[in-house]
């Protein structure tokens, strides 16, 4: 029994010792790493994580850039993205990783974006990890609803409680991100709201997305190189507001997937038909199994238009309203699109761009024509 008892005691005294050393071990990469920008909130991390790096690296800082999402990237000193590869489910200890990874780089500016979803472990990777030197808070929605609350009020003091309050924020200056603003006012943090540059030809939501890069590299400093560095962020901006119009077997399949809130990918929907001009409309919703409240969120979308999906199986919740969906893949939908009509519908498709969404840009690319929206 003694025995047993100093064998555990040891083992307990080991994983302490490993934790110490680990949390020795990230403060040193902090330390090496002068600039950590953390990207915190909902909609359009990758876009500014993107953003961030292009316009540090034209202005000749030595930056590197970590993308979470279901296909993590690691984006060197050089611009060169390289896939990181994932052994199992997402784990913040990548984010450690990542840093480790930045200092050996000799990282003069890290870009990260928070790929925690619950509340508890985006605290962790910014109070005790990443330790940022600035956040960078993307556009609210209502998302991920499994770990966060409904009500706005609550996202938004929920959300700052995650970002340690010495820290300075800056908003992306959208009205969703306003609530959040005026209660970090309120609490007396260094907070920024950008102002979006007026001669910018960016529709609304990517003008606030470049506005907050471009806020974000002048307080860090991009000196001579701004004009350049303006350009690239701008030019980077207007492409990810293009949304892909394909052409497929004479049918228009029009690619709306990574809009994850149903309020977005309404308005992005309304456009659609406004621009492209097509009588009917069908929707096709990519479902992932570990956001069932994503789905049941857009069910007034497929009360309004003609929907189906593709991706995971269903929840018993909603299997009255898609029968007989087994878990359709991607190559099911594009035999639809081929065999559904005679070329007068548009088809949107929505949700997660991971799983099956990626395998449908992948098919659609393949065999289908883009075209110019």
């Amino acid at each position: 029994m003694g025995s047993l008892l100093a064998i555990t005691a040891g083992g307990w005294v080991s994983i302490m010792a490993l934790g110490l050393l680990e949390k020795r071990s990230i403060g040193v990469c902090r330390g090496k790493i002068p600039h950590r920008i953390l990207i915190c909130g909902v909609r359009g991390k990758t876009t500014l994580a993107r953003m961030l790096h292009a316009g540090f690296l034209a202005s000749s800082h030595r930056t590197t850039c970590r993308i979470s999402g279901d296909s993590p990237v690691y984006i060197d000193a050089n611009g060169t993205p390289e896939a990181v590869r994932r052994w199992g489910p997402a784990n913040i200890r990548e984010v450690r990783r990542a840093l480790h990874r930045m200092a050996k780089d000799d990282t003069e500016i890290a870009v990260l974006e928070n790929m925690a979803i619950q509340y508890d472990l985006q605290k962790v990777i910014c109070h005790e990890i990443v330790r940022p030197t600035m956040v960078i808070v993307a556009p609210d929605a209502p998302d991920h609803l499994e770990h966060w609350p409904l009500d706005p009020a609550l996202r938004a003091s929920s959300l700052l409680e995650t970002i340690p309050h010495d820290v300075p924020v800056v908003f992306v200056p959208t009205p969703a991100n306003r609530m959040a603003h005026d209660l970090a006012l309120e609490q007396g943090r260094n907070v920024h709201w950008p102002e979006v540059p007026p001669a910018v030809d960016l529709p609304d939501w990517s003008a606030a997305l470049a506005a907050a890069t471009l806020h974000t590299l002048h307080a860090i400093g991009v000196g001579e190189h701004a004009p350049q560095a303006t350009r690239e962020v701008i030019d980077l901006a207007k492409n990810s507001s293009k949304p892909s119009l394909w052409k497929v077997n004479g049918r228009d399949v029009l690619d709306l997937m990574s809009a994850n809130d149903p309020e977005t990918s309404t308005t992005l929907v309304e456009e659609a038909i406004r621009s492209v001009g097509h009588d009917r409309v069908h929707l096709v919703y990519n479902h992932r199994a570990d956001r069932p409240a994503r789905l049941a969120s857009f069910l007034p979308l497929f009360q309004r238009w003609p929907a189906s999906l593709m991706g995971d199986m269903v929840p018993l919740s909603c299997s009255g309203i898609f029968p007989g969906h087994l878990g359709r893949r991607a190559a099911g939908v594009i035999r639809q699109f081929s065999a559904g009509d005679d070329g007068e519908t548009l088809y949107i498709l929505l949700g997660n761009a991971n799983g099956e969404g990626a395998t449908m840009r992948t098919l659609l690319a393949e065999i289908g024509e883009r075209i110019t929206w």
